[in-house]
């Protein structure tokens, strides 16, 4: 009986043992494909820290860091239609495409080694999908980023996010598999050429930025005949408990 119980006890032991190493194997692949970050003042907003920083994806000289990244997006649809539904709209048939595939390219330039300037670029491929006589590649982002010290924030320069709409700052790894509202590209570019200015107060509980755009270089047009856009957005955090269970605030204006 006693050698029974041992084995028993035994057994247990090395099944825990075996789940401990499990989880501790998921739980460092989970950490891996997580690319949620927390900013931190002397951080950019919109450059957060890279998700993934191995030794094939990252290089660092004297005067410079890169790191190379691919985001891809794949999505599958499929309805349930009643027959009202289908004499309405029609029969919608599953579907199979790719919302994105980027080449990322970011870094720090370091000629300034108390205040480093971040740069990114990123490359999406349309070629699957683009409409004909449309080209394959675009330039998605291309910007730096300035930091002005410590407690005075940051100035970004380029074609970035404009900073105004939550739904157009929150990455599109890190949203629900449904695209964003109608509203949100009807009257937001997603991404504009211009500056911005961006920092946090009171502890990281409260952000703002406000920023000029224009993207005449894009349109051929000259900038007055283009158009400018005026951003500003200010977010906070009154309550936060932990990451489930928090108020997030913001308010924008374009």
């Amino acid at each position: 009986m006693h050698r029974k119980l041992f084995v028993f006890f035994g057994l247990l032991s090395t099944l825990h043992a075996a789940g401990q190493q499990g989880k501790s194997q998921i739980d460092s692949l989970v950490n891996t494909l997580n690319d949620t970050t927390t900013i931190v003042r002397s951080d950019n907003a919109s450059q957060a820290h890279t998700m993934m920083d191995k030794k094939w994806n990252h290089f660092k000289t004297k005067y410079f860091t890169l790191n190379f990244g691919l985001a891809i997006l794949l999505d599958h649809n499929r309805m349930n239609q009643d027959e009202n539904n289908v004499e309405q709209v029609g029969e919608v048939l599953p579907s199979t495409e790719f919302r994105g595939d980027r080449f990322i390219f970011s870094g720090e330039l370091l000629f300034f080694k108390n205040h480093p300037i971040k740069y990114m670029a990123s490359v999406n491929f349309n070629g699957l999908d683009a409409p004909q006589g449309k080209k394959s590649f675009d330039f998605v982002d291309w910007n730096i980023e300035v930091p002005i010290n410590k407690k005075l924030g940051w100035v970004t320069i380029g074609k970035q996010k404009e900073g105004v709409g939550l739904e157009y700052i929150s990455p599109g790894t890190q949203m629900s598999y449904m695209e964003r509202a109608t509203g949100s590209p009807m009257f937001i570019r997603q991404r504009n050429i211009g500056i911005r200015y961006s920092n946090s107060i009171m502890g990281q509980r409260l952000t703002y930025t406000i920023g000029y755009f224009n993207n005449y270089w894009e349109t051929g047009k000259s900038a007055s005949a283009n158009g400018s856009q005026f951003i500003t957005r200010v977010s906070g955090l009154p309550y936060y408990k932990s990451d489930a269970e928090l108020l997030h605030l913001g308010i924008g204006y374009r």
